[in-house]
């Protein structure tokens, strides 16, 4: 007995199926043996360049079926009556052609897969363009470029290296370079003409380059906290401008080189201040390479010494110093200091004989303090009511600024003394002051405002830098 199957084609009420072969299908047309499926093997290859995923294909006879098949496929169209067909591949890009066009037809016997096949050939919609980017020069720009045709396509060119457009329009054009930083310059055109080629079975690839010359700048980092990543250490260019972040940590402090800076490391369990542990004072050698000096939790405030040998820092009150390599480790004062209750945020003088800190001698104020490199000499500077904190030597050793909080004064001021003592000059709200290498200048952060800020000395004038939690201030040399 036939099986249904069979019974319905002969009926000619005609079931469908479309499915991939992985052997032969059986149906008896005897109780002897199997017998082969009616209906067609649809053979798709497509090669070349930019060619579609899938095809329409569309099969008119007795019945008409339409269904999706991949651009390179091998499946049947089973349980078809016997009979002529059309079979159509439709779907097809513009820049593809089938051999022997896309409509075959064909005669679809019994007990048989009859095989249509199609060959496909794309070629290519879109061509390549490498651009080559080199930049020279002791201040490369530190975010990149950013690459732009003449078709509107663009994205972020290296400092150094090769940018890629994938799919880049036949014919000629244009490249941009632009977002050049402001001590940068093209050393030839801004612009570089290409061509590239299209409808060829291989993708075509044009190349061009730039060369940038960046000369030395004035930069400065500092500490930016921030609810959405752990407190951290940026650089950015003397107006504020190009700002990068360099690594998780807070009070930076450069080496006398500029090629490296020392800060407070932190390890963060999340993405909060709070969320953050002390771990001690690291140094980053730029624009990478970390060294651990430290790992005591109450580790801060580190200050290069001029010579780039040592850095002090304050260690629970005391105030210690490290070689620049981690070793020698030991107390700045090793003799007790009478009433010197606590002591941080050290800072050298320009000919590293001296180091001036912040100072409690009597309980509840805090001064400016001086001692000598060796230890010896301590002196105290002032001795007021005032909160005075984080003193910073001008670079002809001349004078030191630091932090005051007189009476009469609603806002940590910014403040001026000679390095011996005497007269204060306050000169504006502010704290964390930081001397320009040429002693023109002062960077401090901001206490009605938040952000950094810099102050011309001789007139007074303030320009904001930055506007984010920012803190701790420091030139680079």
């Amino acid at each position: 007995m036939k099986s249904h199957l069979c019974r319905a084609e002969s009926a000619g009420s005609l079931r469908l199926l479309v499915l991939l072969i992985p052997a032969a299908l059986a149906c008896s047309d005897s109780p002897n043996g199997p017998k082969q499926p009616t209906g067609l093997s649809i053979i798709s290859e497509t090669v070349g360049l930019d060619n579609p995923t899938t095809y329409q294909l569309r099969v008119s006879g007795t019945t008409t079926i339409q269904t999706r098949i991949n651009a390179t496929a091998n499946v049947a169209v089973a349980n078809l009556a016997p009979g002529d067909y059309s079979v159509v591949l439709d779907g097809l890009s513009p820049n593809c052609d089938v051999a022997e066009g896309n409509t075959r037809t064909v005669t679809v016997e019994r007990n048989a897969l009859t095989e249509v096949r199609f060959n496909v050939t794309c070629r290519a919609l879109y061509g390549v363009l490498r651009v080559s980017v080199s930049t020279s020069g002791p201040d490369p720009d530190p975010t990149g470029y950013r690459l732009q045709l003449s078709d509107g396509y663009s994205l972020d060119g290296p400092v150094n290296g090769v940018a890629t457009f994938t799919a880049v329009y036949g014919g000629a054009g244009t490249v941009y370079l632009t977002s050049v930083a402001s001590n940068c310059a093209v050393d030839g055109p801004g612009s570089q003409p290409y061509s590239v080629a299209v409808g060829g079975l291989k993708r075509d690839t044009a190349q061009t380059s730039f060369k940038i010359v960046c000369a030395a700048t004035e930069k400065f980092a500092f500490g930016r906290f921030s609810s959405e990543a752990p407190p951290s250490i940026y650089v950015a260019y003397a107006d504020g401008s190009e700002a990068v972040r360099v690594a998780d940590g807070y009070a930076p402090a450069w080496s006398p080189s500029g090629g490296s800076l020392a800060f407070s490391w932190l390890e963060c369990d999340f993405y909060y201040y709070y969320g953050c542990n002390k771990r001690g004072i690291v140094t980053l050698r730029l624009p990478g390479g970390f060294a651990v000096l430290t790992q005591d939790t109450t580790d801060a405030d580190p200050a290069w010494r001029p010579d780039g040998g040592a850095i002090a820092f304050s260690r629970n009150g005391v105030l210690h110093i490290v070689n620049a390599d981690g070793g020698s480790l030991h107390q700045l004062i090793s003799t007790a200091v009478p009433d010197l209750r606590h002591a941080s945020q050290p800072a050298w003088s320009p000919d590293a004989t001296k180091i001036a800190f912040a100072c409690e001698i009597d309980q509840g104020t805090e001064d400016i303090c001086v001692v000598a490199a060796d230890g010896t000499g301590f002196v105290r500077l002032m001795a007021d009511a005032a909160l005075d904190w984080h003193p910073s030597w001008s670079p002809d050793g001349s004078r030191i600024a630091f932090v005051t909080t007189a009476t009469g004064f609603a806002d940590s001021q910014i403040a001026l003394m000679s390095s011996e003592g005497g007269a204060i000059t306050r000169l504006t709200a502010g704290t964390n002051p930081a001397w320009s290498r040429d002693g023109t200048k002062l960077l401090f952060e901001g206490v009605a405002s938040r952000g950094i800020f810099m102050l011309t000395v001789s007139s007074g004038t303030v320009v904001r830098l930055t506007s984010g939690d920012d803190h701790n201030p420091a030139w680079r040399p």
